[in-house]
């Protein structure tokens, strides 16, 4: 059953309701996640304390070419559903 689904059926709202979020992330960095299982979190977590999202993908470009311009690995986009997150989108 689709999150939505589920809050509807429970009568609950889902915690976050933003639309489609989108993250860049390496794609050697997200194939060892998914290859072990394990969640992935992206370099500056520790720093940060938390994951950068946007709601506009028209971004990302400047984005890429910004932060990630020198990297010789390809990047992958993340859409995400707002909706099926646990955390509250800030």
């Amino acid at each position: 059953m689709a999150a939505d689904a589920q809050h509807a059926a429970a009568g609950v709202a889902p915690a976050n309701d933003c639309g489609l979020l989108y993250h860049l992330v390496p794609a050697p960095a997200w194939a060892a996640c998914k290859a072990e299982a394990r969640p992935y979190f992206p370099p500056t977590y520790a720093a940060d304390g938390f994951i950068h999202l946007t709601k506009e993908a028209g971004l990302l470009l400047g984005v890429a070419n910004h932060c990630y311009k020198g990297s010789p690995e390809p990047f992958l986009l993340l859409e995400i559903d707002s909706t099926r997150l646990a955390a509250k989108v800030g």
